[in-house]
Parts: structure tokens; sequence; C-alpha cells
């Protein structure tokens, strides 16, 4: 995520950013806003991790940040929005996400064998 870069964040900062980034391994904003591209996830502010959404990428082994961690991560996020949304709404989908999306998915398996 870029716009911590051009935030001003510091190294010793977005070490900490990347170290949560990574615990929910997420890569664009798009991976923490809501399927509407209007808010973010209020999961992705927490260590839970979201169930729902599983990556096709392979990524590192990160362990749980630290407290102070969580505190500068949702404050990062806070950054991306104005009144609890978005500052800039996310768009139609441009390419393919490496995330799926597994809750919707069993919503929309269990619609198709109904019919």
């Amino acid at each position: 995520m870029s716009i911590f870069i051009e935030s001003g964040y510091g190294p010793y900062e977005l070490a900490q950013l990347n170290r949560c980034r990574l615990y929910h391994q997420v890569f664009f904003i798009s991976d923490v806003a809501s399927a509407n591209g209007k808010q973010i996830e209020d999961i992705y502010r927490t260590k839970e991790r979201n169930l729902s959404r599983r990556s096709s990428w392979q990524w590192p082994q990160q362990g749980e940040p630290d407290r102070p961690g969580w505190l500068l991560w949702d404050r990062a996020l806070t950054y991306l929005e104005r009144h609890g949304k978005l500052r800039v709404p996310l768009g139609e989908w441009i390419a393919k996400s490496h995330q799926a999306c597994t809750f919707l998915r069993r919503l929309w398996q269990g619609d198709r064998k109904d019919k």
C-alpha cells in the first residue's frame, strides 16, 4: 500500500505497517475495502483474520504484530477515510483480485442449488 509511503510515514512506522499488512495478507486498498468499495471493513482494523477472504498469492509467514503496531495500522487506515467512508471510493474492478470471497461464493452456490 504505497499510500502509506506517500502519507509521510518513516522507515520504522512503515515496517510496523508492513507487519500488519502481511499478517492480514493485503496489498491493495481494495483488499481491505467493503464489497461496495466505499469503506474499510472493520475486521481489518483488528488482529482478527478475515476467514471469508482467501488470497491466492504465496505470503511470507508473519507473526501477530504488537499493540503499538495495530494502533498505528488503525490510524493509517483512518487516514484513508473521511467520516467513515473512503476519501476516494473505489470504482469498477479492472482486474481479477488475488482474494476470493468464500462467504459470497457459498451464498452464490447455495442460490444456484436452490434453482
